[in-house]
This record gives C-alpha cells, sequence and structure tokens, in this order.
C-alpha cells in the first residue's frame, strides 16, 4: 500500500453522478403520467419496476462517486465499489493510448460522408479530442484505466506518461543505440530502420512521417502516396516512447524532456 499522499487524484465529474439518476427520475415520470390516467401505482408490477430503478441507480451513484485513480510518489492507484489496485512506477510495463478527434466522432454518423470526413479527420494530428483513453499496464497484467470522462484527465495522463516515459526511453534508446532490436507491438525499431511485422526495415531517413493522425498511429515514406503502417493507436504500446525514438533517429540527436511527441497528444 502506498504511503504517501496522492499529488493528484481525479473522478467521475459531477454530471456523471447526476446522470446516474436518470432511472429513476425516468420511472418517476412515467409512473405521474400512469397516475393522471387513473392507473393503480401500488400494483406489484409499478412497485417492483420502481423498486428495480431506484435500486439500479443508487449503484451506478455509487460506482461512479467511489472510481477514482491517484498519483503518488510511489506510482498510480486505482479506487472503486469493487476494490483497489496500486502500480508502481519501476513496475509499470507498458502503457496504451487511444483518441477519437472530435471529427470522427462527428463523420461516424453520417453515412458515406461521415467515412469520408472521418478518413480525413485520421490522417491529420491535430483537432480537438472527443475522447482519450489511457491504459496502464502492470508487470503482474493489472491493468489501471483512465479516460476523459474522468475530472483532470489530461494533467493525470500527462503525469503518468512522464514518468513510466522517462525510465523506458532510456532504456529502449540504449538496447536500440547497441544494436539491440526494441519491439512496440508489431513494430520493431533497429539500427537499419522501422520494421512493420514481417517486411523489410524502412529506413528511419527515408520515413516522411511518423505519428499519430486521428485515432491512428501512422507511418509514411518519402515519395509514396499511402502509408506504409495505419493502425490504430492502441496496438501500440508506449506509442509515445516509439515516436520519441523513431524523431531521435530521424534526427540523429536526443529529445530534449520538453520535446516529447507525448506533449503534442495530450496537451
Amino acid at each position: 500500500m502506498f504511503i504517501s499522499p496522492p499529488a493528484r487524484t481525479c473522478g467521475y465529474g459531477t454530471i456523471w453522478r447526476v446522470l446516474a439518476w436518470v432511472p429513476a427520475a425516468l420511472w418517476v415520470f412515467i409512473a405521474a403520467l400512469a397516475y393522471g390516467a387513473d392507473e393503480k401505482l401500488t400494483e406489484p408490477g409499478w412497485l417492483g419496476s420502481g423498486a428495480a430503478c431506484a435500486g439500479l441507480s443508487f449503484f451506478l451513484h455509487q460506482l461512479l462517486s467511489r472510481e477514482q485513480v491517484s498519483i503518488h510518489q510511489e506510482g498510480i492507484a486505482h479506487s472503486g465499489l469493487f476494490g483497489a489496485r496500486e502500480i508502481p512506477w519501476a513496475e509499470v510495463k507498458e502503457t496504451r493510448y487511444q483518441q477519437i478527434t472530435a471529427a470522427q466522432a462527428a463523420g461516424a454518423h453520417f453515412g458515406l460522408i461521415g467515412m469520408l470526413v472521418a478518413a480525413a479527420a485520421s490522417r491529420k494530428g491535430g483537432g480537438a479530442k472527443s475522447s482519450q483513453n489511457l491504459q496502464v499496464v502492470g508487470q503482474d497484467g493489472g491493468k489501471i484505466n483512465l479516460s476523459n470522462l474522468h475530472q483532470g484527465h489530461k494533467e493525470v495522463m500527462q503525469t503518468i506518461l512522464a514518468r513510466v516515459n522517462e525510465r523506458l526511453l532510456p532504456e529502449k534508446r540504449a538496447l536500440l543505440r547497441q544494436g539491440g532490436e526494441v519491439e512496440f507491438g508489431k513494430l520493431k525499431l533497429s539500427l537499419q530502420g522501422v520494421t512493420w511485422k514481417d517486411k523489410a526495415p524502412v529506413p528511419f531517413a527515408e520515413l516522411e512521417f511518423a505519428g499519430i493522425g486521428g485515432s491512428n498511429f501512422r507511418l509514411k515514406a518519402k515519395g509514396k502516396w499511402l502509408d506504409l503502417v495505419s493502425v490504430g493507436v492502441r496496438s501500440i504500446p508506449n506509442v509515445f516512447v516509439a515516436l520519441d525514438l523513431i524523431t531521435e533517429m530521424r534526427e540523429n540527436r536526443v529529445l530534449a524532456p520538453g520535446e516529447s511527441s507525448m506533449l503534442q497528444v495530450v496537451p
């Protein structure tokens, strides 16, 4: 159990805890209409449905009220209705980041035109985020999840990524510069370049773009129309470490702390 007090804490916002009472409020509204139509609200069906809606709302309120992610000096902690979990910084195996831009979310609701809008949005790195999710995975497989539904999620995401990446980046950099192969899921980095799955490596100098566009992790070679890689960003573990290493190898230098790709995506 972590001894230090939490440096930063976030939980679900008030609006979500209020929305938890929607089932009960909906039952009251329907019951009021039925009462006006001379329905007998003392019938077992009405009483049972009322108790069920009230119970569901109470459960949801407790679930959302107790959900909390906190940052400690020792690591990251999660507490909720069904228990607690702690992952020390030194035992974080990987992070998995996921995002959907507002343009993609809107485009997904408008058929073929929406698909074209979403596809165009996925090729752009900027744009307002409709949703952001970060999963922290420990060495034992334990997971802690954080999303934009949590108040102050951006600051907490930045803190988590900064603490985890400041340990992982030097480790991966040393292995890479010593001639080793660094793996990020199906993405592999070596002195020969970037390898995706079993394809031939692409030299770092031949990359035109490497980054997150919309909800995808993208790699594009110079002179090529199609992307070499375009997959959901969540499929690349420690994606910001991978992007920082690719940038360092392309530019033959070590990035300063304020130049991390994470700061551009989770501003």
